[in-house]
C-alpha cells in the first residue's frame, strides 16, 4: 500500500504550532524526516510555499513569523519517530527496472506539473520527499533518466 504525500501546507503549519519558527527548507525536510511525515512540494518554490502559508494564516486571522529563522537558532529537532512504514522503508531490497518505471510513472502522473516536462531536478526533488519515489541515484542503474521517463510514458 503507497503511503499518502501530505499536503505542505498542512504539515507546515503542524510545525509552526509544534516549533514556533518558520524553518529554512532543509531544517523542515529534516524535520518531517524526524517524525517520518512523506511530503511534497510539487516543484514549488519554499518563498512561494511561505507565501501561501502566510495568506491562509492572515485569512484565518493568525499570527505568522515575518521571518524564517536560521537553522543555528531553530529549536531542537525532536527524536526520530520509528513507525512500521519507516522501518520497511529501510529495508534492503534489490529494486527492479519496473519499480523504476513505476517511480517515474507515479511522478509524471501526481507531482508533474500539467505541461511540464520531466528534469531530474524536478524529479529529485519530489523524491526527497515522497517515500513512493525510487531514489534518483537507482534510476541511473537502469539508464538515463529521460530514456526512462519515455519507457514509463512520461
Amino acid at each position: 500500500m503507497a503511503a499518502h504525500t501530505a499536503d505542505v501546507l498542512d504539515v507546515l503549519e503542524d510545525f509552526l504550532a509544534e516549533m514556533g519558527v518558520l524553518p529554512p527548507t532543509a531544517y523542515f525536510d529534516d524535520w518531517c524526516q524526524r517524525r517520518d511525515i512523506p511530503v511534497s512540494r510539487g516543484g514549488r518554490r519554499w518563498s512561494v510555499i511561505l507565501s501561501k502559508l502566510r495568506e491562509r494564516r492572515d485569512a484565518a486571522g493568525r499570527w505568522t513569523p515575518a521571518q524564517v529563522t536560521p537553522s543555528k537558532q531553530c529549536p531542537p529537532l525532536p527524536e526520530q519517530v520509528v513507525t512500521d512504514r519507516a522501518t520497511s522503508r529501510r529495508r534492503a531490497r534489490r529494486l527492479t527496472e519496473e519499480d523504476c518505471l513505476e517511480s517515474l510513472r507515479i511522478y509524471g502522473r501526481e507531482l508533474l506539473p500539467p505541461g511540464k516536462h520531466p528534469t531530474q531536478k524536478h524529479y529529485r526533488g519530489c523524491a526527497a520527499g515522497d517515500p513512493r519515489l525510487v531514489a534518483p541515484s537507482s534510476l541511473q542503474n537502469f539508464g538515463k533518466f529521460q530514456d526512462l521517463c519515455r519507457q514509463a510514458g512520461i
